[in-house]
């Protein structure tokens, strides 16, 4: 959810080189669809009036994928506490994500999520990101620096 669907959009097609649905969805505005190949891969709306007043910054939400959610909702109730650190693989044993609980020595981080995002060229990402508009998080702008619209 963004701020900005015009600047993020154009954003994330530009430096991912994502194709995209803009669907018209009257009075909750566009929801936008991004795409490579054909296959839906992320997806936007404008937050609405009420979460800008809120002060909610745009975000990414994540959606997990499993064969069967009742068998692994009971799975992940008999497992308990994950204790500091939890991989989650995909078929073939890669890892696909993780989770692991916030430590003292990391400061006062709130509780979240990072999104990752897989490209071909790291290094050519980065400066084109930038040319984007897109802020150097982890450098001088600070690790929760932002551009307003961008999450």
């Amino acid at each position: 959810m963004t701020s900005d669907a015009a600047t993020s959009g154009n954003f994330y097609t530009e430096l991912f080189g994502w194709g995209r649905n803009d669907q018209d969805m009257g009075e909750f505005g566009i929801y936008t669809q991004f795409q490579i190949n054909g296959k839906v891969v992320a997806s936007q709306y404008k937050m609405v009036a009420e979460q800008e007043a809120m002060n909610v910054p745009p975000n990414w939400g994540q959606y997990v994928t499993v064969n069967d959610a009742d068998a692994t909702t009971a799975k992940v109730t008999e497992m308990g506490e994950m204790g500091q650190c939890t991989l989650f693989n995909r078929s073939g044993g890669r890892g696909a994500g993780g989770m692991m609980a916030i430590q003292p020595e990391m400061g006062p981080i709130p509780p979240h999520r990072l999104v990752y995002f897989a490209v071909e060229d790291v290094d050519a990402c980065f400066p084109k990101a930038a040319s984007l508009g897109g802020p150097a998080l982890g450098r001088s702008g600070g690790f929760y620096s932002r551009r307003k619209g961008l999450g």
